[in-house]
């Protein structure tokens, strides 16, 4: 059995005036104090015993100490086998459960049943009433058609498309977010992270992580990259995504772009740049023949492969020779 918690006096029995928070270093110097608290507490603690009357909630019959619901140290097996005790124990919970009490229930039956529950003194919130928000609902001035109708009509001029192209143009002009210098700022940051593997973009397609022979993992963007990997793999090519390479170019909206092969080899010696493509947009014919250009005056070798079976775009590509 637990014992009781008694509060300790605020006095020490030294005459020393103090909170029950001081008693624990009070301790380590009054060894007077601690005699007499030890003889305090069982006297404290008879006084309880003889005070105490609560019988067990078991409905066991004992009487409960240390202010506990439950008598410590009943065996579970004996008390739940014996048919008495559930008996006495069902009725004492029917007493104390609110599910059983009458008015509980029939509460319950009157909600199941549709009848309107009475204000009580919780409903002292007018729109918490049902007739105050019945009022409020029939009110509404969105629920009414013929209001909603003629405010859609109203603002069908804001939806056209020559209005829509306006206000992004000025959004494109008046918004800091749309501003060119700001713009530049942010490509060039994401292109520099991007070419050193640090951004690893989850598209519509085939990605995911290819773990290498030497133990490295490098990310691919597509299933053409990935058997890509493979096939340099398969016949002992170094190649690496994570090379830092950025040719910078203008795009069709006049911004100051960069372009990030996906490939770099190292073939019998020499460097070679390879891009994989499913398909050829428009963007990517500029990329490739500025970074034919690029590539030319570093002397290094670049192709340009296309679709499934990976063929080489000879207008695209370009094949040092020394």
């Amino acid at each position: 059995m637990k014992k009781l918690k008694i509060p300790l006096p605020f006095m020490s029995f030294c005459g020393i005036y103090f909170g029950n928070s001081l008693w624990k270093s009070h301790f380590r110097k009054c060894n007077l104090c601690k005699k007499q608290l030890e003889i305090y507490k069982k006297v404290k603690e008879k006084e309880f015993e003889d005070n105490w009357s609560e019988t067990c909630a078991c409905g066991c019959g004992q009487i409960t100490k240390c202010q506990n619901k439950y008598v410590l140290g009943h065996s579970l097996k004996k008390v739940y086998s014996d048919p008495e005790w559930l008996r006495k124990r069902s009725d004492y919970m029917k007493t104390k459960n609110p599910m059983f009490l009458s008015k509980t229930r029939k509460k319950m039956s009157e909600l199941e049943r549709g009848v309107p529950r009475p204000q009580t003194s919780g409903d002292k919130n007018p729109a918490k009433r049902q007739e105050v928000r019945l009022k409020i609902s029939c009110n509404n001035s969105m629920k009414n058609t013929l209001y909603r109708k003629k405010t859609l009509d109203s603002l069908k001029k804001y939806y056209t498309k020559s209005i829509r192209k306006e206000r992004s143009l000025y959004l494109k002009k008046h918004n800091p977010s749309h501003d060119k210098v700001i713009l530049e700022k942010r490509i060039a940051t994401y292109s520099k992270r991007l070419s050193e593997g640090l951004y690893h973009i989850k598209n519509n397609w085939v990605t995911g992580y290819y773990s290498k022979k030497d133990g490295t993992k490098e990310w691919y963007d597509s299933s053409y990259e990935k058997e890509k990997m493979k096939f340099y793999d398969e016949n002992k090519l170094f190649w690496t995504k994570r090379h830092g390479i950025r040719i910078p170019y203008t795009n069709d909206e006049g911004l100051n772009t960069y372009y990030i092969p996906d490939f770099i080899v190292m073939i019998n010696g020499k460097i070679v740049i390879e891009e994989i493509k499913g398909w050829i947009k428009k963007d990517d014919i500029k990329k490739a023949q500025i970074a034919v250009e690029y590539f030319r005056n570093l002397g290094w070798s670049y192709l340009f492969y296309l679709g499934k079976n990976s063929i080489i775009q000879e207008k695209l590509s370009y094949i040092h020779k020394e």
